[in-house]
Order: structure tokens, then sequence, then C-alpha cells
């Protein structure tokens, strides 16, 4: 791996996966990144929100680190791995559900690593994107936030709500995030622009769901996506 060289000796490494009865990816998701482990320092970690079905025991049987998360919801997760990784220098985010490849993990993260940037965030929004990814009414929203934050930050965000993203553990921090479900991925990216902190975009792979059917609901996630974000506009 290129990282190695670079950065094995500086930096130490959370990969944070926040996971709700994903029992039928979880443990190939593991296993990859247990084969980026060999090269570069990772602590591979699966915060797990109450499933009910065999997520911990297969992260677990992966060879993860599994913490029970105390609260509810995608963005409380986010929160509480920090808390729990604070003595790693970056963290990498990303779903438990296989949408995202972590043979991409240098691609995201390696302008973190290498100091150029603070946060790097995953753009699902490329010709790598597999048909039927994103829904329709997913779609239009994302374009709509993105079109928001671009007039008022003045930045070229162009995927802010993606979910496979690297962050420095120091600047997460410094944000003070507190959305508890989807909207956090908003959140860090206003934050963040808002802070002045460096943020850039990369093009990754992004894959159909399989399994479980996804737990963003469209409309009244939507809605809170966008009063998290409004609330960052007016406090900027």
């Amino acid at each position: 791996m290129l990282l190695q060289d670079e950065t094995e000796a500086q930096f130490r490494v959370s990969v944070i996966i926040p996971v709700l009865n994903e029992e039928t990816t979880i443990f190939q998701l593991v296993r990859d990144f247990a084969e980026i482990q060999k090269d570069l320092p990772l602590d591979i970690l699966v915060i797990d929100g109450h499933s009910t079905d065999r997520t911990v025991e297969m992260a677990k049987k992966a060879g993860a680190k599994v913490i029970m998360q105390n609260s509810h919801g995608k963005g409380m997760a986010m929160i509480e791995a920090v808390e729990k990784t604070a003595h790693d220098d970056v963290c990498i985010f990303i779903d438990g559900d296989g949408t995202y490849l972590p043979c991409e993990f240098e691609r995201v993260a390696k302008q973190v690593l290498s100091g150029e940037a603070d946060m790097v965030v995953g753009s699902r929004i490329n010709q790598n994107m597999e048909k039927g990814a994103i829904s329709p009414v997913n779609k239009i929203g994302n374009m709509l936030y993105n079109f928001i934050v671009r007039v008022i930050f003045k930045a070229h965000v162009g995927d802010m709500l993606s979910g496979y993203r690297a962050i420095r553990t120091e600047a997460f921090k410094e944000l003070k995030l507190k959305g508890r479900h989807f909207e956090i991925e908003v959140e860090m990216t206003a934050k963040a622009l808002a802070h002045g902190l460096k943020v850039t975009e990369v093009p990754i792979t992004y894959l159909r769901r399989h399994g479980e059917p996804t737990k963003l609901r469209p409309f009244r996630d939507g809605a809170l996506i966008f009063r998290t974000l409004l609330s960052e506009i007016l406090n900027k």
C-alpha cells in the first residue's frame, strides 16, 4: 500500500462502522479492512445500534472490535465511537451495508493522512455509481443540499451526504457535533466549512444496497437534514 511508507510511523487510524442489522454484509466488510490492516495500523471498530440479527456475532467473527451503542441513531453511534477511540489520529467512517468498497480506503484517507486536508468525503456522484444505488428522491434532495452549501459557503461540494469519509480525530471533536441520525453528514460538512477546515472530495464507487431495506426515510430524514443545514447556515 502506498500509504504505508508515508504514514505508518506517524498515524493510527480508526475505521468506524456504525451498524444496525447488517449481518449479510458486515463480515466481508471487516475482513476486507483486515487485509488493509496488514500494511497500515488500523483499529477496526464496529459500533452496533442494538441489532436484532447476527450482526454482532459476524463482526466479531471477522475480527472487529465491537461496542454496543448506548443511544440510538447513526449520528450518535459515530459520536460515541470517536469518544471511545480518542487515542487514534484519524477516523474513517464507512456504512456497514456493503455499498462502499474498503479497497478504496487509500483514495479516501490519503489527503488526511498526508496533511493536505482535514476531511475528505468520498463522492458517490460519478460514473462509478451503480444504477439504482440512490433513489430519485434522495438524489434530488442531495443535489439541493449541495447547491445550498455551495452558494452559502462558496465551496465545491458534490456529495455532502456520503457515508464514506476520513477526518482528523481532533477536527471531529472540535466540531462538537450533535446530529443523532442521518443528518450527521450534513452537519459535519457544514460545520467543517464554517470552521475553515480544509474539506476535499474524491470519487468513489457506490453500489446498490443488499439485504435489509435502507433505514433512511426520505421525507422524515430529509426534513431533519434540511433543518440541520438551515441551523448551520444561521449560525455561520
